[in-house]
C-alpha cells in the first residue's frame, strides 16, 4: 500500500506543479477554464489517492471520516476528468487553442456528471475491509464506457487539429497526445476488465498503473510548454525543478528502493553505483540538463558571468545618459555597443510603431530578411520573450533562421512600438544561460523605452521649433507691414520720375525699353510689399482665364539680371521652343518665380559658371528648369531646402525658395530640386499647361 501512497504522491506533485503554473497571474491570457478544470481532477485523483491508500490499512475508527472523505476526493477527479476533457474538445473544434472565448449556455452542463460524486459518495460503505473498487464496483462499466469514448474523440480532435496547428511544436504535441490518450484508454479497459479479475495477485501493480494513469499527458504537456514554447506559459522554474526532485524521490522511495534492497541481498551489488552511471548518462544526454549543469558550473569557475554583468550594467548606464539622441543616433550606437557584449557576433534590430509609419531596421550584420521578420513578427508564440533558432513558429523558419546562424531572438513591446532583437552567438562560445537572457531582455526593455522617449522628444523639439518660427513669423509680418509702409512713398517718388524721363526719351530707343522695365519692377516690388515680404498668398487668379507666354517671362526675367550676371562673370542661357508656350498663372506670380531661381542660381555660381532656363512642352504640363554649375546644396538641407528661415547664403533671408514653393502650389504645379556636390544644381518646375477652351470648342 505504501507504494502506491508514493505513486500517488508522484502524481499528486506533477499535478501540484501544473497547477501553481496556470494558476500564475501573469498566465491569465492562456490559461482557459477546461485546463484549470483537467488540472484540478487530475489533482483531486492523486491527493484522494494518496491519503486513501496510506490510511487503507489503518483500523483505527477516526481514520475512517478520513477514508471516506478521500475516496470521495478520488470520485470528483474521476468524474471531473472526462468532463473537462469534453470541455476542451468543444473548445478546440470551435476557437481553438487561443481563440476568444465565447460564452455558451450549454459547457456548464458539461460538468453536470460531477454532481453524480455527492451520491456516491453517500453510498459509500462504512465497512473498512472493502476497498474503493469494490465500493463502485457497479458504476465500473458505465464509465469504462463514458470514458473510453471521451478519450478516442479527442484523440481524434487533437490528431485532426494537428493538420493545421501553427503552434511550436504543436504537430508533434497534438500527435504524442493522441497517442497518449489511446494508450491510457487501452490500459484502463485492460486494467479493470482483464488484469484485476484474472490476476488479483497483480492488484499493486495495477493499482499503481491505475494511479499513474492521468500523469503521462501532464508530464508530456510540460515538457513541450518548457522545451518549446509550445504555450507562452511564464512558469517558474524554481517550482518545477523543486517538483521534479520531489517526484524522483518518490520514485526512488516507492520503486527504486524496494528493487535495491532485493538486488542487494541475492547478489551483493550496490546499485546506487548504476544509479549515478544513468543520472550522468542522463545529464550528458539531455540538452536541457546539460544546459543546467553547464550555467551551475561557469558560476562555480568561469568569470564570464561576472564580465557579462559588468558589461550589460555599463550598457544600460550608457543607453540611459543618451537621452538626447535622435533615434536614428541612438539606433547607430546602440547596435555597435551590442556587438561589444561577451557571446555576440551579430546584432540586427527591428523596430515598428503600430500607431505611425515609424521604422527602424539597423545591424552590424544582417541576419534576416525583411519578410522573414514579418512573418516571425506576426507568427510569434504569444508574450514569450525569447525564442531560440529551433523553436521558430513553423519548420521552413526554423531551417531559415539555422542557416542564417541566428542564436535567439529577443522580442519586447512598449506602448504601441515593437522590438525585435536576432543576435548571433560567437562561434565556439558557451551561449547565454537563464540569467544572462533575462538581463538581456531587461536591456532590450529599456533600449525600446529609450527609442520612444527619442521619438516623443523630436516630436516635441519639432513642435517647439514650429511654435518659435510662427512668433518669429508674427513679428516679421508686423515688421513687414512697417517695411511696406515705408518703402511706399519712396517708390512713388521713383515711378514719377521714371515717368518723367519715359514721357521725354524717344518711344522706340533703348533708353525708353529700359524705363518701362523699372516700371514694371517698381509696380511689382510695390505689390510685393503689399503681400508682406511673400508671407500673403499671391493672385493668381489675375490672369483672367487667359494664358501668360512662358517665353516672353523668361526672356524678360533674364534681361533683369543680365546686369547682375556680367558682374560675377556667369554666362546665362536660354534654351526656348520656337511656338508659344502658355500656362494659366499671372504674369507677376511666374515672373517672381522665376526670378528667384535665376537670381540663386547667378549668385550659387562662380566665375566662368553657366546658367541655362530651359522651357519643354510634355503632354498637359510645362516644364522650367533652372540648371547651374555651382557647388550644389549639401544633401542635409535639401529635405528642407523649402521651409521658411532655410538657407545657404551668409546674407540670406531663407525665404525666397519657401515663396517659390508656395507660388508652385497656389498654381497647381510641383517643384523638385537635384544637386550633388560639384556637379551643379537643377530646380525644376512643372506646371499645368494653359488649354484655351474657347478655340478647341467646335
Amino acid at each position: 500500500m505504501q507504494a502506491i501512497a508514493l505513486a500517488a504522491g508522484l502524481g499528486l506533485t506533477v499535478d501540484t506543479v501544473l497547477l501553481i503554473a496556470l494558476a500564475e497571474q501573469r498566465n491569465r491570457r492562456v490559461r482557459q477554464g477546461w485546463m484549470m478544470a483537467l488540472a484540478s481532477s487530475a489533482w483531486c485523483w492523486h491527493a484522494g489517492a494518496a491519503i486513501y491508500f496510506l490510511l487503507e490499512s489503518t483500523p483505527v475508527q477516526t481514520a475512517q471520516p478520513v477514508r471516506w472523505a478521500a475516496m470521495s476526493c478520488m470520485v470528483v477527479g474521476l468524474l471531473g476528468m472526462p468532463c473537462s476533457l469534453m470541455h476542451a474538445i468543444v473548445r478546440l473544434a470551435t476557437t481553438g487553442w487561443f481563440g476568444a472565448p465565447q460564452r455558451r449556455g450549454y459547457e456548464p452542463f458539461l460538468y453536470a456528471p460531477v454532481l453524480l460524486s455527492v451520491p456516491i459518495a453517500l453510498s459509500f460503505h462504512p465497512d473498512p475491509v472493502a476497498s474503493f473498487l469494490q465500493q463502485v464496483s457497479p458504476l465500473v462499466l458505465p464509465y469504462l464506457g463514458a470514458t473510453t469514448g471521451i478519450s478516442l474523440l479527442a484523440a481524434v480532435v487533437l490528431w485532426r487539429a494537428a493538420r493545421s496547428s501553427d503552434l511550436p511544436a504543436g504537430r508533434p504535441f497534438l500527435h504524442g497526445l493522441s497517442f497518449t490518450l489511446i494508450a491510457m484508454t487501452i490500459t484502463l479497459d485492460v486494467i479493470l476488465l482483464i488484469a484485476i479479475p484474472r490476476w488479483p495477485d497483480t492488484y499493486v501493480v495495477c493499482y499503481i498503473l491505475l494511479v499513474l494513469l492521468p500523469t503521462p499527458p501532464a508530464i508530456l504537456f510540460a515538457y513541450f510548454v518548457l522545451r518549446y514554447g509550445f504555450l507562452p506559459l511564464v512558469v517558474e522554474r524554481t517550482v518545477v525543478y523543486g517538483g521534479i526532485l520531489a517526484g524522483l524521490v518518490l520514485v526512488h522511495r516507492s520503486l527504486v528502493a524496494p528493487l535495491e534492497a532485493a538486488w542487494h541481498d541475492q547478489v551483493g551489488f550496490d546499485l546506487v553505483w548504476l544509479e549515478i552511471a544513468l543520472g550522468v548518462l542522463l545529464i550528458g544526454g539531455y540538452q536541457p540538463f546539460r544546459r543546467r549543469v553547464r550555467e551551475a558550473v561557469r558560476y562555480l569557475t568561469s568569470t564570464s558571468v561576472r564580465q557579462f554583468r559588468r558589461e550589460v550594467r555599463q550598457l544600460s548606464i550608457d543607453l540611459a545618459s543618451r537621452g538626447g539622441n535622435t533615434p536614428d543616433e541612438l539606433a547607430a550606437w546602440f547596435v555597435r555597443a551590442l556587438q561589444q557584449l561577451s557571446g555576440v557576433a551579430a546584432v540586427q534590430i527591428v523596430v515598428n510603431d503600430r500607431s505611425s509609419e515609424f521604422h527602424r531596421e539597423v545591424f552590424t550584420e544582417p541576419l534576416c530578411s525583411r519578410a522573414m521578420l514579418d512573418q516571425i513578427t506576426a507568427e510569434w508564440p504569444g508574450k514569450v520573450p525569447v525564442l531560440f533558432a529551433d523553436q521558430a513558429p513553423n519548420r521552413r523558419l526554423t531551417e531559415e533562421l539555422l542557416r542564417s546562424r541566428v542564436s535567439i531572438m529577443i522580442r519586447t513591446e512598449h506602448e504601441s512600438l515593437q522590438n525585435l532583437w536576432c543576435l548571433r552567438a560567437t562561434p565556439g562560445g558557451e551561449g547565454w544561460d537563464e540569467e544572462e537572457l533575462n538581463a538581456l531582455v531587461l536591456l532590450s526593455e529599456q533600449w525600446i523605452a529609450a527609442v520612444r522617449h527619442t521619438i516623443v522628444q523630436a516630436a516635441r523639439t519639432a513642435a517647439e521649433r514650429r511654435a518659435w518660427q510662427a512668433e518669429k513669423f508674427s513679428a516679421l509680418g508686423l515688421l513687414a507691414g512697417s517695411l511696406a509702409h515705408e518703402i511706399k512713398n519712396p517708390l512713388s517718388s521713383i515711378k514719377t520720375l521714371a515717368t518723367v524721363a519715359l514721357e521725354e526719351s524717344p518711344p522706340a530707343s533703348e533708353q525708353a525699353e529700359s524705363l518701362r522695365l523699372v516700371l514694371q519692377e517698381i509696380d511689382r516690388l510695390a505689390r510685393t510689399t503689399q503681400q508682406l515680404l511673400g508671407f500673403v498668398r499671391p493672385e493668381t487668379s489675375s490672369s483672367n482665364g487667359r494664358g501668360t507666354d512662358v517665353g516672353q517671362i523668361v526672356k524678360t526675367t533674364t534681361y533683369i539680371v543680365q546686369h547682375r550676371a556680367k558682374q560675377q562673370q556667369v554666362r546665362v542661357t536660354l534654351e526656348m521652343p520656337c511656338v508659344a508656350v502658355l500656362v494659366l498663372a499671372s504674369r507677376e506670380a511666374l515672373q517672381s518665380l522665376l526670378l528667384n531661381l535665376v537670381l540663386n542660381a547667378v549668385e550659387a555660381c562662380s566665375a566662368e559658371g553657366t546658367v541655362t532656363v530651359s522651357v519643354a512642352s510634355c503632354a498637359a504640363t510645362i516644364v522650367i528648369e533652372v540648371r547651374d554649375t555651382g557647388p550644389g546644396i549639401p544633401p542635409e538641407i535639401q529635405d528642407r531646402l523649402f521651409q521658411p528661415l532655410t538657407t545657404t547664403k551668409a546674407d540670406g533671408t531663407g525665404l525666397g525658395l519657401y515663396s517659390v514653393a508656395q507660388t508652385v502650389r497656389d498654381l497647381h504645379g510641383e517643384i523638385a530640386v537635384e544637386s550633388r556636390p560639384e556637379r551643379g544644381t537643377v530646380f525644376r518646375v512643372t506646371l499645368p499647361a494653359f488649354v484655351d477652351v474657347e478655340s478647341t470648342t467646335p
